[in-house]
């Protein structure tokens, strides 16, 4: 069985219009069904991610920008630009000190490190 970011204690999403209530269940789903597709380090754009998981665009990219957050697993998400299409990826993870563990693609144009925030 592959690993689950609920199998970790449940993390607080950030954001103004964030409502624990009402929004921590969707949101904490959301996260793990990305990640679990993610994981095999497969490129994707958002609008296949989005068909996979059942979100809108929107929200599969906010789960991308938590999954780099430290408190979701300090993932490298890798970017590259094929065509006019951006193409995401999980490529490892970064350390406490910000190093990273994994790989990068040689055509990407951005890796994002994100520490707390």
């Amino acid at each position: 069985m592959q690993p689950s970011l609920l199998d970790h204690p449940v993390q607080h999403f950030d954001g103004e219009t964030y409502d624990p209530p009402k929004d921590h269940a969707r949101l904490t789903k959301q996260l793990d069904r990305v990640f679990a597709l993610m994981r095999d380090g497969r490129y994707r754009t958002l609008a296949e991610l989005a068909a996979c998981v059942g979100a809108p665009e929107g929200s599969v990219s906010a789960r991308l920008r938590d999954l780099r957050k430290r408190k979701f697993g300090g993932w490298v998400v890798d970017r590259k630009r094929i065509g006019n299409l951006h193409h995401y990826a999980l490529t490892g993870k970064q350390t406490p000190q910000g190093e990273l563990l994994g790989r990068r693609s040689d055509t990407s144009t951005h890796v994002s490190l994100v520490g707390s925030a």
